[in-house]
C-alpha cells in the first residue's frame, strides 16, 4: 500500500470539513479504480472456489 503523505492532515474541529471532503474525494477515486467487469469477477471467484474446494466441502458438513 502506498501512502500519499501530501494527503496527511491533522484532525481538528477547525478543519474537520476539509478532512472529511479529502477523505470523500479519495474514497471516490479509489472506488472507481476497483471496479471490474462481471466476467473478471466471476473468473476470479471460480478460481478461488476450485482452489479451496476441499475446505468448502469440510465446512459444508
Amino acid at each position: 500500500m502506498n501512502i500519499d503523505t501530501s494527503m496527511l492532515a491533522p484532525m481538528t474541529e477547525e478543519n474537520f470539513s476539509k478532512v472529511a471532503r479529502l477523505v470523500d474525494e479519495e474514497f471516490s477515486s479509489a472506488e472507481a479504480e476497483q471496479v471490474l467487469p462481471d466476467e473478471i469477477v466471476m473468473q476470479i471467484s471460480q478460481r478461488l472456489m476450485e482452489k479451496n474446494r476441499e475446505a468448502y466441502e469440510v465446512l459444508a458438513k
